[in-house]
């Protein structure tokens, strides 16, 4: 029985990381919660993503870049509520690229994610569009 345990122990601490995280500089960084991180005062996921989508599309509509095309980009919305780590993983126009990681850390604070009751860092995977008119329906 004790080999057992120390088994365990052992398989459990070799993989801190489970399904729905990655391991980024030693600290999990989940990727699916039950309790994903909410933009502005979203009360439930789908309203997140629509008032995210909203959000973009606006910052869009104001910049009016001349450049066409989709930046398909990776951010973590970390234990404070703050989006950080914004990486491309698609290359797309310099000028498109610059903007939409602008835009991701301009955004307000968010609701950050949790795990049992414990904040945690989470990462999203999103494409944003430049478009004639703006219409990013982006699914968080």
């Amino acid at each position: 029985m004790p080999k057992r345990f120390l088994f365990f122990c052992t398989v459990l601490l070799i993989f801190q990381c489970s399904y729905g995280q990655i391991e980024a500089e030693g600290v999990c960084v989940y990727t699916v919660i039950e309790d994903m991180p909410l933009f502005q005062h979203a009360k439930d996921q789908n309203e997140s993503s629509e008032l995210f989508s909203a959000y973009i599309n606006e910052r869009i509509k104001e910049d009016q870049p001349k450049e066409k095309g989709t930046v398909y980009l990776t951010f973590i919305v970390d234990e404070y509520g703050k989006a950080d780590e914004v990486k491309v993983y698609r290359e797309a126009q310099e000028v498109l690229e610059k903007l939409a990681v602008k835009y991701i850390l301009e955004t307000p604070k968010w609701k950050a994610g949790e795990v049992i009751g414990r904040k945690v860092k989470v990462e999203f995977k999103i494409p944003i569009k430049f478009e004639e008119e703006p219409s990013n329906n982006i699914k968080l």
